[in-house]
Protein backbone atom coordinates (compact mmCIF):
# COMPACT_ATOMS: atom_id res chain seq x y z
CA UNK A 1 0.00 0.00 0.00
CA UNK A 2 2.64 2.23 0.43
CA UNK A 3 4.18 1.99 -3.02
CA UNK A 4 0.61 2.19 -4.26
CA UNK A 5 0.56 5.86 -2.10
CA UNK A 6 3.99 7.53 -2.97
CA UNK A 7 2.98 6.50 -6.34
CA UNK A 8 0.23 8.61 -6.33
CA UNK A 9 1.80 11.40 -4.69
CA UNK A 10 4.28 11.72 -7.16
CA UNK A 11 1.50 11.85 -10.04
CA UNK A 12 -0.21 14.36 -7.98
CA UNK A 13 2.60 16.42 -7.94
CA UNK A 14 3.89 15.80 -11.20
CA UNK A 15 0.37 16.96 -12.33
CA UNK A 16 0.57 19.92 -10.74
CA UNK A 17 3.85 21.27 -11.59
CA UNK A 18 2.66 20.63 -15.24
CA UNK A 19 -0.34 22.46 -14.55
CA UNK A 20 1.31 25.75 -12.92
CA UNK A 21 3.81 25.36 -15.71
CA UNK A 22 1.28 25.92 -18.19
CA UNK A 23 -0.56 28.10 -16.06
CA UNK A 24 2.38 30.77 -15.85
CA UNK A 25 3.32 30.21 -19.37
CA UNK A 26 0.16 31.55 -20.54
CA UNK A 27 -0.27 34.44 -18.15
CA UNK A 28 3.12 35.58 -18.19
CA UNK A 29 4.06 34.72 -21.78
CA UNK A 30 1.13 34.43 -23.35
CA UNK A 31 0.31 32.20 -27.04
CA UNK A 32 2.26 32.95 -30.19
CA UNK A 33 -0.10 35.37 -32.18
CA UNK A 34 1.58 33.83 -35.52
CA UNK A 35 1.57 35.67 -39.04
CA UNK A 36 -2.67 37.34 -38.35
CA UNK A 37 -1.54 39.62 -35.60
CA UNK A 38 2.11 41.14 -36.45
CA UNK A 39 0.86 44.42 -34.98
CA UNK A 40 1.08 43.71 -31.25
CA UNK A 41 1.11 46.66 -29.26
CA UNK A 42 1.05 47.53 -25.35
CA UNK A 43 -2.28 48.50 -23.26
CA UNK A 44 -3.02 52.27 -23.36
CA UNK A 45 -3.76 54.69 -21.11
CA UNK A 46 -7.27 53.79 -20.40
CA UNK A 47 -6.94 50.10 -20.30
CA UNK A 48 -4.11 50.92 -17.62
CA UNK A 49 -5.95 53.11 -15.47
CA UNK A 50 -8.51 50.37 -14.59
CA UNK A 51 -5.35 48.65 -13.04
CA UNK A 52 -3.91 51.59 -11.47
CA UNK A 53 -6.93 52.51 -9.49
CA UNK A 54 -7.53 49.00 -7.84
CA UNK A 55 -3.64 49.34 -6.76
CA UNK A 56 -4.15 52.41 -5.33
CA UNK A 57 -7.72 50.97 -3.52
CA UNK A 58 -5.42 48.14 -2.38
CA UNK A 59 -2.81 50.75 -1.40
CA UNK A 60 -5.34 53.11 0.32
CA UNK A 61 -7.14 50.33 2.28
CA UNK A 62 -3.78 49.01 3.74
CA UNK A 63 -2.27 52.15 5.04
CA UNK A 64 -5.30 53.69 5.82
CA UNK A 65 -7.96 51.23 7.11
CA UNK A 66 -9.03 53.40 10.32
CA UNK A 67 -10.25 55.94 7.53
CA UNK A 68 -12.38 53.48 6.01
CA UNK A 69 -13.46 51.33 8.58
CA UNK A 70 -14.95 54.44 10.25
CA UNK A 71 -16.30 55.76 6.87
CA UNK A 72 -18.12 51.91 6.68
CA UNK A 73 -19.22 51.85 10.36
CA UNK A 74 -22.94 52.84 9.52
CA UNK A 75 -24.13 49.31 8.19
CA UNK A 76 -23.05 47.28 11.62
CA UNK A 77 -24.26 50.17 13.47
CA UNK A 78 -27.50 49.84 12.05
CA UNK A 79 -27.08 45.99 11.17
CA UNK A 80 -26.22 44.47 14.31
CA UNK A 81 -26.32 47.77 16.70
CA UNK A 82 -22.27 47.78 17.04
CA UNK A 83 -19.76 49.06 15.51
CA UNK A 84 -16.50 47.51 14.20
CA UNK A 85 -14.31 50.29 15.05
CA UNK A 86 -15.47 50.49 18.81
CA UNK A 87 -12.48 49.72 20.62
CA UNK A 88 -10.27 52.42 18.05
CA UNK A 89 -11.94 54.90 19.96
CA UNK A 90 -9.40 54.20 22.69
CA UNK A 91 -6.24 54.81 20.77
CA UNK A 92 -6.00 58.10 19.06
CA UNK A 93 -5.16 58.62 15.15
CA UNK A 94 -4.44 56.24 13.20
CA UNK A 95 -4.13 53.18 14.99
CA UNK A 96 -5.89 50.05 14.43
CA UNK A 97 -6.97 47.82 17.28
CA UNK A 98 -9.49 44.72 16.35
CA UNK A 99 -8.97 43.68 20.05
CA UNK A 100 -7.38 45.60 22.51
CA UNK A 101 -5.07 48.25 22.25
CA UNK A 102 -2.20 46.20 24.94
CA UNK A 103 -2.84 43.03 22.64
CA UNK A 104 -3.15 44.24 18.81
CA UNK A 105 -2.91 47.08 17.21
CA UNK A 106 -0.74 48.38 14.62
CA UNK A 107 -0.41 51.47 12.45
CA UNK A 108 -0.91 50.93 8.39
CA UNK A 109 1.09 54.40 8.05
CA UNK A 110 3.95 53.67 10.22
CA UNK A 111 4.25 50.32 8.60
CA UNK A 112 4.29 51.37 4.88
CA UNK A 113 6.82 54.23 5.86
CA UNK A 114 8.73 51.25 7.44
CA UNK A 115 8.43 49.03 4.18
CA UNK A 116 9.59 52.21 1.96
CA UNK A 117 12.54 52.88 3.78
CA UNK A 118 13.46 49.00 3.32
CA UNK A 119 12.64 49.53 -0.11
CA UNK A 120 14.15 52.47 -0.56
CA UNK A 121 17.90 51.86 1.40
CA UNK A 122 17.75 48.47 -0.42
CA UNK A 123 17.03 50.31 -4.18
CA UNK A 124 20.57 52.63 -3.19
CA UNK A 125 22.27 49.60 -1.46
CA UNK A 126 22.02 48.36 -4.93
CA UNK A 127 22.25 50.87 -7.26
CA UNK A 128 24.72 53.57 -5.89
CA UNK A 129 27.61 51.04 -6.77
CA UNK A 130 26.43 48.71 -8.66
CA UNK A 131 27.98 45.67 -8.30
CA UNK A 132 29.90 46.39 -5.25
CA UNK A 133 27.14 45.81 -2.90
CA UNK A 134 26.48 42.06 -3.76
CA UNK A 135 30.11 41.25 -4.02
CA UNK A 136 30.29 42.46 -0.42
CA UNK A 137 27.54 40.66 0.77
CA UNK A 138 28.97 37.27 -0.72
CA UNK A 139 32.36 37.72 0.78
CA UNK A 140 33.55 38.28 -2.99
CA UNK A 141 36.15 40.85 -1.62
CA UNK A 142 37.10 42.79 1.61
CA UNK A 143 34.29 45.50 2.78
CA UNK A 144 34.92 48.96 3.96
CA UNK A 145 32.75 49.53 6.77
Amino acid sequence: MIPLGAALLALTAALSAACFVKAFGITFMGHWRGAQMPRVHEADWPMRSGMILAALACLLLGVLPTFFIDWMDIIPQQLIGTKIGRLQETTAGFWLTPIAPERASYSGPIVFSGILFVVIAVYVALHVRPGSFIECLYGLRICKA
